[in-house]
């Protein structure tokens, strides 16, 4: 079950839910992007799609974080998304995005 609906997260389970948070972003962008055409190999095809999901998550994160801000409550962005730094950090309230891959 964990493969097509991510892991069930309890209420301060918050590594599990960025696991699916993470899980859900891979899905989508090769959802979005199965019938492109994107390469003739197989490995430029996976470089292709890895890339386009570090974008998407950087962006998305991105995103999150201004409106975060902007509502005055960036501590709940980084309890919910750079859990131990995983994914980046915020410095000098700046987001700061980690080389995901």
């Amino acid at each position: 079950m964990e493969r097509a609906f991510g892991l069930k997260a309890g209420r301060n389970d918050k590594k599990a839910a960025l696991r699916n948070y993470i899980n859900f972003s891979i899905r989508h962008t090769v959802f979005r992007n199965r019938n492109k055409i994107l390469g003739s190999f197989i490995d430029t095809i996976f470089k292709v799609l890895v890339k386009k999901i570090c974008w998407n998550i950087k962006k998305d994160l991105t995103d999150k974080f201004v409106i975060a801000c902007a509502g005055q409550s960036s501590q709940s962005f980084i309890d919910s998304f750079l859990i131990d730094n995983i994914l980046g950090e915020v410095i000098n309230e700046e987001l700061q995005i980690n080389n995901l891959f």
